[in-house]
């Protein structure tokens, strides 16, 4: 059987029949030994991939299972391929089945409907001529006129009350449309804004620019609309001119892997300038946190850089407090510190995640939002001096009550004080904190896959989705606050996405500019001119109707017996082959490319 003539349960193609996205249902009880081979692959590149976040040097074996990447997708494409129609060959039988039963069972309701409505038939003309024979035809009479004059009355009485009623009802309306005439007037306003967003997404086309220069992870991005800023793993950050897309400088002085970078704004820039260097000119800053354990304050525009702090902890995420005008630094250790932006004094210093990496740091008015690399979210707020614990996610639930799986929390964003995070899971889940509801929004097509980069921006969200089976990631658009799925942007070219940002516009308007960061640097571009450079392709965006659907249950990591990881441990190094083995004797150069994404 062709890829193409599987059912569209089974399959999701790449836009123009290219590439695959497999669905395939394995949630029976007894699995196969190719279902249990698929699973036993999948958690393979689940370790890779989680090796190839490490940072630092691979060991030897380590370097050898990340060789055998390609191996194991290319075994794995294979595997989905084959259950794919295995799977759609049964869904026929069942189809088959189903409309011969249907067949069969209109004949005997229609045989049973014809019996029953002649049937029907004779005991009504039975019963007639029955009460015919037994009344005289003077009684019949009586009966009969004494019948319509209560007939007349009721209904003259009837009347009268339905138009007092009616009065009664015609002036509440109008009372209560008065009441509400603005609140639906709000209600069909919205409903408006959001049709047209769906209306403009649906339309959209984008071109895709690479920017080069990074030879590692981009692992965060930020914007002011004129200016990108990107940190990567190779140690370096880097500003963009965003009308051209070229480099402007490259900020040296980080020893470590740099985590995060945050751009502050003209007014914040004027606190830190003023406060801090005695600098009344109009420049811009730049904060910066790295695996070195140290934070750094940058003056954008030179590429200066003015003031390094030492945390003695490696920072994973920072940001500006704006309402306390403090630095917030979160650690891999679970530390998080507060510093003053006039000396770069610590104010405050305290565990709040024990033992675990901080992996997300938000900022809405005066709380401070952090996950946790195990799974754990928490709401803090800064009180007297104090850092006060609101809120710590502790067995979450569904509306309907249903547990929520708690596993690595890859990003987290806020709005609205509603928490939107990514996990080791195909969904994002939003929760109300101050409910403790969650609700779970699809953000894979396929069963296998993880949420690296979350972006909330004004009335939208952005998110990365990784298809771990063939190493390719998109980004899913919804709006805020609904949550409504309207769009995919996918150029079936990108691989995993770490960080996403709106640097300006927005798609109503037609001026929306998108940077992703990752194994690759890009820019989406809204096209608002029909004069397109011939060297560049057109991407529009996608509607993919699965994601139109509510969340669904994502597999867990390891679903197969400890006996079975026993023998795939065995089976290591054995059932797939790879190129480029390292020798024993040159260990050093292959375990610095193995670090890279």
């Amino acid at each position: 059987m062709e890829f193409s003539e599987l059912p569209e349960s089974t399959r999701y193609l790449n836009g123009d029949n290219h590439g695959y996205f497999l669905v395939v249902n394995m949630s029976t009880t007894t699995k196969t030994p190719e279902e249990i081979e698929i699973r036993k692959l999948r958690k393979k590149l689940r370790q890779i991939e989680n090796l190839e976040r490490h940072d630092r040097e691979l060991f030897e074996e380590e370097v050898i299972k990340v060789l055998k990447k390609d191996a194991i997708r290319e075994r794995l494409r294979k595997l989905l391929i084959a259950e794919a129609e295995k799977q759609a060959h049964i869904e026929a039988e069942q189809a088959q089945k189903n409309r011969e039963k249907s067949v069969r069972e209109e004949k005997r309701v229609s045989s049973q409907n014809t019996v029953a409505s002649e049937k029907k038939k004779d005991d009504v003309s039975s019963t007639i001529k029955s009460t015919e024979d037994d009344l005289p035809p003077s009684y019949n009479e009586i009966v009969c006129d004494e019948n319509s004059k209560q007939k007349q009355k009721r209904n003259k009485d009837a009347s009268q009350k339905n138009k007092e009623e009616k009065l009664s009802v015609k002036e509440k309306e109008l009372s209560d449309d008065k009441k509400d005439f603005t609140k639906e007037d709000q209600v069909k306003k919205e409903l408006s804004q959001r049709k047209q967003i769906k209306k403009s997404w649906n339309r959209s086309q984008f071109i895709v620019y690479d920017l080069e220069g990074h030879n590692d992870l981009v692992t965060d991005i930020d914007s002011n609309g004129d200016i990108l800023v990107t940190a990567s793993r190779d140690t370096t950050i880097r500003s963009w001119n965003l009308k051209n897309f070229e480099e402007i400088h490259i900020f040296g002085g980080h020893t470590g892997s740099v985590s995060c970078v945050n751009l502050l704004t003209p007014t914040q820039s004027k606190k830190i300038g003023e406060s801090m260097f005695s600098d009344n000119l109009k420049c811009l800053y730049m904060l910066s946190g790295s695996f070195d354990c140290t934070f750094k304050i940058w003056q954008l525009q030179s590429g200066k850089m003015m003031k390094s702090v030492y945390t003695y902890n490696p920072v994973t995420q920072l940001a500006y407090f704006d309402k306390e005008e403090m630095f917030v630094t979160v650690s891999d250790g679970g530390k998080l510190d507060l510093w003053n932006i006039t000396s770069a004094e610590n104010i405050y210093s305290g565990r709040i995640h024990d033992g675990e990496a901080i992996t997300g740091l938000k900022i809405e008015d005066d709380h401070i939002y952090t996950s946790s690399s195990e799974g754990v979210l928490k709401v803090h707020q800064w009180r007297k001096k104090k850092l006060v614990c609101l809120y710590k996610s502790e067995e979450l639930r569904m509306a309907d009550m249903r547990l929520i799986s708690q596993r690595n929390i890859r990003h987290i964003g806020v709005f609205n004080q509603i928490i939107y995070y990514g996990d080791d899971g195909i969904n994002i889940k939003a929760v109300n904190w101050k409910k403790g509801i969650v609700q779970k929004l699809l953000n894979h097509t396929e069963d296998f896959g993880v949420t690296d980069a979350i972006f909330c921006n004004q009335d939208s969200l952005f998110t990365s989705a990784y298809d771990m089976d063939n190493g390719l990631a998109y980004i899913n658009v919804r709006t805020l606050p609904d949550t409504d799925y309207v769009g995919t942007l996918n150029d079936e070219a990108t691989g995993q996405i770490k960080c996403i940002h709106c640097c300006r516009g927005s798609i109503p308007n037609g001026d929306l500019l998108l940077a992703v960061g990752g194994l690759e640097l890009k820019i989406w571009k809204l096209i608002t001119s029909s004069r397109i450079p011939n060297d560049l392709s057109v991407i529009p965006t996608r509607f993919l109707p699965k994601l139109n659907t509510t969340g669904a249950d994502s597999g867990t990591e390891s679903e197969y017996t400890d006996e079975e990881e026993e023998e795939e441990q065995g089976e290591e190094g054995s059932d797939l082959e790879c190129e480029g083995k390292p020798d024993s004797t040159a260990n050093s150069g292959l375990f610095a490319s193995c670090t890279i994404l």
